[in-house]
């Protein structure tokens, strides 16, 4: 490694200082991508952490309920947030303590995404404990069990059930369906996906533990500082009197202006023509996404990775711009197979007389449909050559005469002399008898090539060919490969398919060889860069299947803790699922590949969509009200807490669109943005006109 960047500093040099104006150099080395990374990785902490702190900001600033500026230090609950940020950094560092211990490998791609979700789930819940323990405590009158001579601590703890009744099977349901979710989500076959999900499975839990165990007790003593009228953070100073300018109201309940407007907001969407067009409307943009998903383009492109300036995207633009030749493959060719039997050899040679479907008949067909197949050319047949080896009496084969060794064909020792090679029976002679196959192939593949005999294999073909000597000397060839060049591979759909169409025509040759031999032997393709791309000829299934693991995972576990409301369990599963489809119609929309990365953003997205319904669902399933009320009630109860708690909390990801990499703004930016904000519009506007046509319905249903 050190030499490689010995070389890349005198090229840098050299670029820089003495290079002539017409000359323009492009260079890499293996460790630059790497390299590239770790600083575009530091590079971009910057707009990572600008990000998570104006989301912390936002949270220690919007938590609490404040009335007026002159009591924004009462009201405040900056240490409440602080704690429940603590809380949500701590449930992380469990999931990936627990990970550690059991020698689970994390991904870079886990731990930038996993702090987003559960910084989400995490906060949502909190606002939703708080403004149900700020409308509770002006309402405590109103409950048969209360008693007005209770101590203060008496009034705490049944202020605190009543919260916990009310919020704690929400929260429940909410965070277990999405744990069950996730663990279901990690039988995906990606191993970024399975990843993420089992950390975020262990995460949520031990979220939701700390939620109402360590969250409850700070809001337990922030409830006592407010109530004694202490200044947030510095709590050992008191106002005596809350509201200075008007003391008798002090004590006047706070309703933000998103609580205030949930009534009129759902009362005007609910409305009968307003229900249609929200219908039409979103099912026009369902059957858009539905359409525009199989269009979505496929793989990770290397320059999204680096950014503009970078001396790797210069030469990953001058490769793809200005080479032919791509990188080579390899048709390996596993043993079982007797080289020395003329009709094996038939099945793999390019020659005369041999099979017209033969191995390297068909890498040189596949090179004549290069656009096709991305492969470029093929190179000789170390079989072929061999058999020419042999025919070139007098150039080629030496061999030690005191002791019957391997000589050069350029030796010119008084021991060595030139082979007589065993001619066989078939084809007149055309190639070498059985014994003489398996005693001269590795006197073949220690040849150095020559002008005289250039058919020698060392140069070639010595790591080609795996054999073994008996004890006769005598080599039987084993595992071989067959090396060919694709073509000048630059995006990832040329990668793709030129690893697609390699399969294929691997799996033509190992029919064509066990056809003609009945041998059960195997032809695989091998290219350097076949691990980063074989995962995306299965793409689609394994998305598909991920997503539908954590769908039912979801479902299967709302329907229980539900108490089987099978209402409420619909509602919530469609809308996740619409969330994400049409997740996916905004990939197309706005060019975001489907990769690894973007497939555990889709099942982010899905999580998303549980919080944003669960608890609206809970809320419409428990209310009290008349049925043509329980929706706008379920509204009142919580819909506020959506808009503060999940989205705005995550809109300064807007700052990663400033992001010094593509990769960043398309996959942190542009996808985040789009599932919060397709959460958001499925939660706020969607969802409650279809529990109002599920109400409807069952309401007709059981009259």
């Amino acid at each position: 490694m050190e030499w490689e960047q010995k070389f890349i500093d005198l090229l840098h040099d050299y670029d820089a200082n003495w290079k002539a104006d017409f000359v323009d150099v492009s260079f890499g080395a293996e460790r630059s991508i790497e390299d590239e990374i770790q600083r575009v990785s530091e590079a971009e902490a910057i707009p990572i952490a600008i990000s998570y702190v104006i989301m912390f900001i936002y949270v220690t600033i919007s938590l609490g309920n404040i009335r007026y500026c002159r009591t924004w230090f009462i009201d405040s609950k900056i240490m409440v947030a602080i704690g429940s940020i603590i809380v949500v950094i701590a449930a992380i560092f469990c999931g990936v303590g627990v990970l550690g211990y059991a020698n689970v490998t994390l991904t870079l791609l886990a731990i930038n995404v996993i702090p987003f979700f559960v910084l989400s789930v995490g906060v949502d819940n909190v606002f939703l404990m708080v403004n149900t323990l700020h409308d509770l405590q002006y309402k405590l009158k109103e409950f048969d069990d209360y008693n007005e001579n209770f101590s203060f601590n008496k009034r705490r703890e049944f202020l605190f059930s009543k919260m916990m009744a009310k919020v704690g099977p929400s929260m429940f349901v909410s965070s277990v369906t999405q744990i069950t979710c996730f663990a279901i989500g990690s039988l995906a076959n990606f191993p970024a996906v399975v990843t993420f999900s089992i950390l975020c499975s262990i995460s949520l839990g031990f979220l939701f533990i700390f939620q109402i165990t360590a969250v409850i007790a700070l809001l337990s003593l922030d409830y006592k500082r407010s109530s004694q009228n202490r200044i947030d953070v510095f709590c050992c100073i008191q106002k005596k009197i809350l509201n200075d300018s008007d003391p008798l109201n002090s004590e006047t309940p706070y309703k933000s202006i998103f609580t205030r407007m949930m009534a009129p907001y759902t009362k005007f969407i609910l409305r009968w023509y307003m229900k249609v067009i929200v219908v039409v409307v979103f099912a026009v943009i369902l059957c858009a996404s539905v359409m525009m998903i199989p269009h979505i383009e496929i793989g990770l492109d290397q320059e999204m990775a680096l950014p503009a300036d970078s001396y790797v995207y210069k030469y990953l633009l001058a490769v793809n711009e200005l080479l032919r030749l791509g990188p080579p493959m390899y048709f390996v060719l596993k043993g079982g197979l007797n080289f020395s039997n003329p009709n094996h050899q038939n099945v793999i040679c390019g020659s005369q007389l041999c099979n017209e479907d033969s191995l390297t008949t068909q890498i040189f067909l596949a090179s004549r449909f290069s656009n096709i197949t991305y492969i470029s050319r093929s190179s000789n047949s170390w079989l072929d050559d061999f058999f020419d080896w042999t025919n070139l009496f007098g150039a080629c084969c030496k061999y030690n005469t005191t002791d019957g060794s391997f000589c050069q064909s350029t030796d010119n020792s008084p021991e060595c002399a030139y082979c007589s090679v065993p001619r066989g029976n078939w084809s007149n002679g055309l190639r070498p008898a059985e014994e003489a196959f398996q005693r001269y192939i590795p006197f073949f593949l220690q040849d150095e090539p020559t002008d005289i005999c250039n058919r020698g294999g060392l140069a070639s073909y010595y790591s080609a060919v795996n054999y073994v000597l008996d004890s006769e000397g005598n080599a039987n060839v084993y595992d071989t490969n067959f090396m060919a060049y694709h073509t000048a591979l630059s995006t990832s759909k040329d990668y793709i398919t030129a690893v697609k169409y390699a399969y294929e025509i691997s799996n033509n040759i190992t029919n064509a060889i066990q056809e003609h031999t009945g041998e059960n032997v195997e032809v695989f393709p091998y290219g350097v860069f076949y691990v980063f791309y074989e995962q995306y000829l299965t793409m689609w299934g394994d998305t598909f299947a991920s997503l539908g693991y954590c769908l039912i995972g979801a479902f299967v576990f709302n329907l229980l803790a539900s108490g089987f409301n099978i209402l409420t369990t619909f509602a919530v599963i469609w809308t996740a699922l619409m969330v994400v489809l049409n997740v996916m119609g905004v990939m197309f929309i706005w060019s975001i590949p489907l990769n690894a990365v973007s497939c555990v953003n889709l099942i982010v997205s899905l999580g998303i969509a549980v919080e944003f319904c669960s608890h609206i669902a809970y809320a419409f399933a428990t209310s009290e009200c008349a049925p043509d009320e329980r929706v706008v009630d379920a509204m009142k109860q919580v819909g506020s807490t959506i808009i503060t708690g999940i989205t705005l909390t995550n809109i300064p990801i807007v700052v990663l669109a400033f992001s010094y990499t593509e990769i960043i703004e398309v996959f942190f930016f542009r996808m985040f943005f789009s599932l919060v904000i397709v959460g958001f519009i499925h939660g706020m506007i969607f969802f409650p006109v279809l529990l109002s046509y599920l109400n409807s319905f069952k309401k007709r249903k059981t009259s």
